[in-house]
């Protein structure tokens, strides 16, 4: 690929790498129960999605038979991220952060907030 076309304003799937993730707790549980969701993105327009416990390691993009982990591929937009899952469902993410080099950092979707730093 010419590396060149990657100037234009709309997105290329190069502007999403690496994993985004979320916190979610309920800090009035007795059980003190909380996940981490967590988006993998391999900048070539595919991902992975689950939640932190379903990922065996931090090698990225691992396409095993893990049933609670959704892969599809996804667009990006100058705004948005699209993701077009495999089973159908395609979801609309607000981008809520871009660096200064065009990468996306955070990522916004009903209210709740994907970003790189929360990623531990």
């Amino acid at each position: 690929p010419d590396m060149n076309q990657q100037t234009e304003r709309v997105g290329s799937p190069w502007q999403l790498k690496g994993a985004l993730c979320t916190w979610s707790g309920s800090s009035n549980s007795s059980t003190g129960y909380s996940r981490t969701q967590k988006i993998v993105f391999d900048g070539q327009g595919n991902y992975q999605y689950g939640s932190e416990s379903s990922f065996s390691s931090d090698a990225g993009i691992a396409y095993g038979g893990n049933p609670t982990v959704e892969t599809g591929t996804y667009s990006v937009g100058e705004t948005t991220v699209t993701l077009y899952a495999q089973s159908g469902e395609s979801y609309q993410l607000q981008v809520n952060m871009r660096q200064n080099n065009g990468m996306i950092a955070e990522l916004m979707y009903d209210g709740t907030l994907y970003a790189t730093g929360l990623c531990e």
